[in-house]
């Protein structure tokens, strides 16, 4: 059987195959011990087509995809002072896809790292066909620019990208909503 007799060795190796193991659990996620402060700073662009309706009298479901996963769904109704009794409800979809992460999101303690997205933005018809003529059809890329300090897991660094991208998508298409654009 393998035996180290010599104690300070032996000392020094557990204090290290502990602070390995501390730091790779904690790097990778399973262990999820985050004691951390983050920045986010967000830089987005986005296009509009809006055409052949009235933005003021209509109700919206606005369904959020990540990564072909639901994330967030919500009802939104513009009334205008005169309400159309023929309320048709307009689905609205968001797809963004794998983002680009890039820079320092690995290290345990601090993290400063560049996300950037792109997200389509539609009715069904929209999203389905790629008609610029359809009642909503956007799109928005969009950077964040993310510093983290403290003790924070990979995953959990890429969640705060994540949950940053989905709200700026979900401002983005209500703020679209209340100030259309038409070209």
């Amino acid at each position: 059987m393998f035996e180290i007799t010599n104690k300070p060795y032996k000392k020094g190796l557990l204090i290290a195959l502990i602070l390995i193991l501390f730091l790779s659990t904690v790097g990778l996620g399973p262990l999820s011990i985050n004691l951390y402060q983050s920045e986010i700073n967000k830089v987005e662009a986005g296009t509009n087509y809006a055409s052949g309706f009235d933005f003021n009298q209509h109700s919206y479901l606005i369904n959020i995809y990540f990564q072909n996963k639901q994330v967030g769904a919500q009802r939104y109704e513009i009334l205008s002072e005169t309400p159309n009794d023929n309320f048709n409800e307009i689905v609205i979809e968001a797809f963004t896809e794998n983002p680009e992460y890039s820079g320092n999101y690995f290290l345990p303690f601090y993290k400063d790292y560049t996300v950037k997205y792109t997200c389509k933005i539609g009715d069904k018809v929209a999203i389905e066909t790629g008609d610029k003529n359809a009642s909503f059809n956007s799109k928005v890329e969009g950077t964040l620019k993310i510093k983290i300090i403290g003790l924070c897991t990979i995953s959990n660094a890429k969640k705060i990208a994540n949950d940053a991208i989905v709200d700026s998508v979900n401002h983005f298409i209500t703020n679209q909503l209340n100030n259309p654009t038409r070209e």
